[in-house]
């Protein structure tokens, strides 16, 4: 390991600077980023801007008007979960909010900003919302992520109630094609940044066909199921008894689930399975993890809480990152479970953080002061768990593809940002 000095070279840094922001509760903050290999999209709540990741210059901008005051809305936007991307990343979707218990559907083409298609969609309500006894609440809007056309969700939930709405639209026009509602449907979109198609109900998994609309579930499983997750092509979730955790594996239609890890443990209450490099992870509430060693020994590692991401590259160490006081980025050889790597920031944890797949590294920000009036990112090798520290001079939004991008503190000025080439970046390790 070693730390930056200032003689070292720096990567490449390109400044970016943004229009003043149409007056909002929210202006000034950035809501989305989508990167592509040569431009970045930077969504605001009334604006978006295609930047140059060769010049930092803005090529397209979009406008976007409010069409709901804030206090007559009747759903809640989930902030991340707004926008849709297709698969090719050549189709950005955005949603907002429309009178009369609609949603605008914006469609542009990713490369030149042009307009595709505007259309109002209808949410019509779940049938757990059209049940009198259960109070009024702002239903959750979100689509589905990765899938080859949009799906709009609508998540109705009150205590025990649930129900999820799905329209499927066309990405060539925004008809929909399809609607359904799943009552006891259950979505963690709150904790979780996209939806993944895949779904809870009282006792089954559930998942969605992107092209019928078809709802998949399980039979009716023994034990509640909890967390459900793709890994490769197949459905993962957890459940769970007081002395006891299992990791289940499923395909896409939900059909036979299988246990793949069972693990004796006393006073359980969570559990969650995490893809890390393509292998299934087992968290036993927030003590311990299991996995399976490259011999296919059933293995555990102990840690503090909170776990906020578990992540691996292919024949690489198993990291785990995890926040709040004491939180750290711990690394596990993953043939005989030994400590690799256990950093420790001055304040809290590694809880905001990338898995940059394509370059073998976690990026991470990290405070060089407590009160965090210094800020740097850390860059971590998932390979041999090389790190270094470099100084940034804001917050880390996102870091995808070859770039991350930092937005200036809030003392400075909100509309400049800085894109960060990290192609360099393993020269630094």
């Amino acid at each position: 390991m070693f730390i930056y000095t200032p003689h070292m070279s720096m990567p490449n840094m390109i400044d970016v600077s943004l229009p003043e922001e149409q007056p909002h509760p929210a202006a000034g903050s950035v809501c989305q980023v989508f990167h592509s290999p040569k431009s970045v999209w930077i969504y605001r709540e009334t604006d978006s801007h295609l930047v140059s990741l060769t010049t930092g210059e803005i090529t397209c901008s979009i406008s976007y008007e409010t069409l709901v005051d804030f206090n007559d809305r009747e759903f809640n936007l989930e902030r991340n979960a707004k926008f849709w991307r297709s698969p090719d990343g050549n189709i950005i979707t955005r949603m907002r909010l429309a009178p009369n218990a609609n949603v605008r559907v914006t469609s542009h083409d990713a490369r030149t900003g042009e307009l595709l298609w505007e259309t109002d969609i209808h949410i019509e309500q779940s049938t757990v919302e059209k049940n009198q006894n259960i109070g009024p609440e702002y239903p959750n809007l979100f689509f589905v992520a990765g899938t080859p056309d949009p799906i709009v969700c609508a998540l109705y939930a009150r205590d025990d109630q649930h129900g999820l709405v799905t329209h499927g639209l066309s990405k060539d026009d925004g008809s929909v094609v399809w609607s359904n509602d799943t009552p006891g449907a259950f979505v963690d979109i709150l904790s979780r940044n996209e939806f993944n198609g895949v779904f809870l109900t009282p006792d089954t998994i559930a998942s969605i066909d992107s092209e019928s609309g078809t709802i998949h579930q399980t039979d009716p499983l023994p034990k509640t199921p909890m967390w459900p997750t793709r890994i490769n092509d197949r459905v993962y979730f957890a459940s769970c008894t007081s002395s006891g955790a299992t990791a289940w594996s499923t395909d896409d239609q939900c059909s036979s689930p299988e246990p793949v890890l069972h693990v004796d443990q006393k006073r359980v209450t969570d559990a969650q399975v995490y893809d890390a490099g393509g292998q299934p992870v087992l968290r036993v509430n927030q003590s311990a993890i299991w996995f399976k060693d490259t011999k296919g020994k059933e293995t555990q590692i102990k840690f503090k809480p909170w776990v906020y991401g578990i992540a691996a590259t292919e024949g690489g160490p198993l990291f785990i990152m995890t926040d709040g006081n004491g939180g750290r980025m711990l690394a596990y050889d993953r043939s005989n479970a030994k400590e690799l790597l256990n950093l420790k920031p001055k304040v809290g944890g590694y809880g905001a953080h990338a898995h940059l797949e394509n370059h073998a590294l976690i990026v991470a920000p990290e405070a060089i002061k407590k009160d965090w009036s210094q800020r740097a990112l850390r860059i971590v090798s998932t390979t041999d768990c090389n790190h270094t520290l470099l100084p940034i001079g804001g917050y880390l939004l996102s870091a995808h593809h070859d770039h991350a991008l930092i937005q200036a503190r809030d003392s400075q000025d909100p509309n400049s940002f800085t894109l960060l080439d990290l192609r360099e970046a393993h020269s630094l390790l």
